[in-house]
């Protein structure tokens, strides 16, 4: 299938930009429908009351940018959930395969990641570009407007990415 893509990834922790142990996964796919992210989070650090910003990152004109896709609710030391964003919220050019790799960040310093391409999050880089807190751009071209609109709430998001490649 030509106009599927699928990344499936383990989540490690990072504390003071140091990579930890191994805390979950992620597994990404692609289709002209849109995106399905599938998340697994499990960490003793991880409190009910954190919440984690969702971000993607890539090299672009020699220079690191990363932008919000979306801010996750943690819940008793995990978060598993699955999330689908049509095509019409994504950027035009957007393909998972260009995508260095993602991010969910809590602090600059405290965040759980996976790299999709290269050998590690480049984080200083990344943080430099935007400041010690995260900012990210909200236009339509870097990423969703706001992730209320962005979550389609659904039963069952496989039958979702199917129905929409169909039509």
């Amino acid at each position: 299938m030509a106009d599927y893509h699928r990344i499936l990834s383990y989540l490690y922790r990072y504390d003071k930009n140091d990579k930890k142990e191994c805390r979950g996964f992620v597994k990404a796919e692609q289709k002209r429908s849109g995106l399905k992210l599938t998340i697994q989070i499990e960490d003793d650090r991880l409190m009910e009351d954190m919440n984690l910003d969702l971000c993607f990152y890539q090299k672009k004109d020699n220079s690191w940018e990363m932008w919000k896709m979306d801010q996750l609710a943690a819940e008793n030391h995990q978060k598993e959930t699955t999330l689908f964003y049509p095509s019409e919220r994504l950027p035009d050019d957007f393909d998972i395969r260009r995508l260095y790799g993602i991010l969910f960040l809590y602090r600059d310093s405290f965040f759980y990641g996976s790299v999709w391409i290269g050998d590690e999050i480049p984080i200083a880089a990344l943080m430099e570009n935007h400041g010690s807190e995260p900012e990210f751009s909200d236009n339509s071209e870097q990423g969703p407007e706001s992730p209320e609109q962005d979550l389609i709430p659904q039963e069952n998001p496989e039958e979702q990415l199917e129905e929409k490649s169909e039509e």
